[in-house]
């Protein structure tokens, strides 16, 4: 995860990691940023899109597994 995190904007990876992985607030991440809680939201999902293809949390053979 630590090379598909790396891949993404640094803000986005930013407001991804504060949010999602150390549990912050979307309004928390937004003041520590400097940015708007709305652009928070579209930054974190922005990651969320980006990580879904992330073969080091779905390998390829578990791909399309149970569809």
């Amino acid at each position: 995860m630590d090379r598909c995190l790396r891949g993404l904007p640094a803000r986005t990876r930013q407001a991804f990691v504060l949010h999602r992985l150390q549990g912050h607030t979307q309004q928390e991440v937004a003041q520590r940023l400097g940015v708007s809680a709305t652009l928070v939201n579209f930054m974190v999902q922005e990651a969320v899109q980006a990580l879904a293809g992330c073969p080091e949390l779905c390998p390829a053979g578990a791909r399309g597994h149970g569809q």
